[in-house]
């Protein structure tokens, strides 16, 4: 959508544009203007190291239920994740973070924050079978959040680091497939794209 409709928590509304999106990141940048006479601040962003067990919020609009928060605490931090369409040039975005703080259709776009209230990612997928929470969602970091919008901002898009291959970590699995050594670590590279 060119233009959305941003609805605040007391009920206002207003129109925005949107300036840039970055769909390898599932981030959009939306320039918004508030109703007269409504004072609003930014949340701030966590300073704090985030730790698996910690516990979050996660706030969105699930299912298009606005204004609704989940508690959940991180349950991992540092997943890769693929992200891109399939057969396409696609991207790992590193870092993720996994919560379940229960995320839906809906949530994507919305905020992840500490008990002080701090944003520690912005949620964008599940991991589900079924398209509802399992108890498995998936968060971008601050951090990458931080990298991404400056330059959608200046620039309108964000240009990712690309080696032009595709491959797997050597895990067990892959280093029993290939009789590497249990000690070998690293990545098995699988195919060279063409220009890569």
């Amino acid at each position: 959508a060119e233009e959305v409709t941003v609805v605040f928590s007391n009920g206002f509304w207003a129109d925005a544009e949107v300036v840039a999106t970055d769909p390898q990141a599932d981030l959009a940048v939306i320039k918004v203007a508030p109703p007269a006479g409504m004072d609003w601040q930014p949340l701030p962003i966590a300073a704090e190291t985030l730790r698996v067990g910690h516990t979050v919020i996660a706030m969105g609009n699930p299912f298009g239920l606005e204004g609704t928060m989940t508690i959940g605490i991180v349950s991992a931090i540092g997943r890769g994740m693929p992200v891109g369409a399939l057969g396409e040039a696609r991207y790992t975005l590193p870092d993720i973070i996994q919560t379940d703080a229960a995320i839906n259709p809906g949530n994507s776009g919305g905020p992840l924050i500490n008990l002080a209230g701090e944003v520690v990612g912005v949620n964008f997928a599940i991991e589900s079978a079924v398209r509802s929470n399992s108890g498995v969602g998936f968060t971008i970091p601050a951090a990458i959040v931080q990298r991404v919008v400056p330059a959608l901002i200046a620039d309108g898009q964000y240009d990712y680091a690309y080696l032009g291959l595709s491959g797997r970590t050597i895990d067990a699995e892959v280093a029993r497939a290939f009789d590497f050594p249990n000690t070998l670590t690293g990545v098995y590279v699988a195919e060279v794209v063409p220009g890569g």
